[in-house]
């Protein structure tokens, strides 16, 4: 073991091969990340898995005027936005505290939560 091994990372390993294919096809992905008003994470988590569109109620919020509690959504997708996912975690002290799953949304959702804060897609696939 060289002096340069000890700074190398260990991989990360996953055992669930639904898991690794999820993250290898978001990483071929484009993302962006949204930060929102905090609140009740785990409240949130239950609307969202009975209907994504209650994500909608969100409030975006610029980090640096909120930096202590806040909830960053990661939207994920690809160049005609036909595939478009999004993954919420809560932040406290810029320390992730909680994460949800990885939510499949429609390009119309994702254009107005995208819309909220300044950004305009043009054509969307459905």
């Amino acid at each position: 073991m060289g002096i340069l091994n000890l700074f190398r990372k260990s991989p990360i390993k996953i055992t669930s091969k639904s898991k690794t294919n999820t993250k290898n096809e978001l990483a071929e992905l484009k993302s962006k990340r949204i930060n929102y008003v905090y609140e009740d994470f785990n409240k949130f988590l239950s609307l969202i898995k009975s209907d994504i569109q209650s994500s909608k109620k969100l409030v975006p919020v610029n980090y640096y005027a909120i930096k202590n509690k806040f909830i960053e959504g990661q939207f994920f997708y690809n160049s005609d936005y036909s595939e478009c996912y999004v993954k919420y975690t809560a932040f406290e002290n810029d320390t992730a505290t909680k994460k949800s799953d990885v939510f499949n949304i429609d390009s119309n959702l994702l254009s107005y939560l995208f819309s909220k804060v300044g950004i305009i897609i043009a054509n969307t696939a459905n």
